[in-house]
């Protein structure tokens, strides 16, 4: 299953002659039987209740009778790949990542999958969609430092509570271990 360039030499001997032998280099590049220009598929980040669409194109090369088709996989994404209607050798594919407003937090990576229906060197390739899913509110600094503090002195810090959707919130509670007294929360328009 190698793809790519490729470079091979041959040696041929001979008797008699003034040399004993000659290099013959072949030289070219292997063309798989059929490709996807973006394998790989990065969304970025994201946040619960998004709605994002990638696209790809898929190839079949030279003569190679294959039919490609969509593997689908369980879940967030929704994908369809039509062939194109005047060149009978591309599928043109995208993908919908539709996510759950209770999504968790953090990294996100999905498969899917493409299979090629004729070709028994590479019968499947799987596309890699990732990216990162981050909650809507937003806190700045997410560390506060204090430094060196009396405990007979105020010391103040102020942190920002924003949606990065613009959406209206309400702080209900708030929790803390340490001590620290929270003198309130304000709106602060933009």
């Amino acid at each position: 299953n190698f793809e790519g360039e490729l470079v091979k030499s041959i040696e041929v001997r001979t008797i008699g002659g003034t040399s004993p032998g000659l290099m013959l280099t072949f030289r070219g590049v292997v063309v798989p039987a059929w490709s996807v220009d973006n394998e790989i598929i990065d969304l970025g980040v994201i946040k619960p209740g998004d709605k994002i669409v990638r696209t790809f194109t898929a190839t079949v090369h030279a003569d190679a009778q294959i039919e490609l088709e969509l593997f689908q996989h369980p879940g967030a994404l929704k994908a369809q790949m039509p062939r194109d209607p005047e060149n009978k050798k591309v599928w043109h594919g995208s993908v919908t990542v539709e996510v759950p407003a209770n999504a968790p937090i953090g990294n996100f990576a999905r498969g899917l999958s493409i299979r090629a229906l004729g070709d028994p060197q590479r019968p499947m390739r799987t596309l890699q969609l990732s990216g990162r899913i981050e909650g809507d509110l937003k806190i700045d600094p997410r560390v506060i430092g204090f430094g060196r503090c009396s405990s007979d002195k105020e010391t103040r810090r102020t942190i920002v509570l924003e949606s990065r959707s613009g959406r209206v919130f309400r702080i209900v509670e708030i929790k803390t271990d340490a001590t620290v007294l929270v003198e309130g929360a304000r709106n602060v328009d933009a």
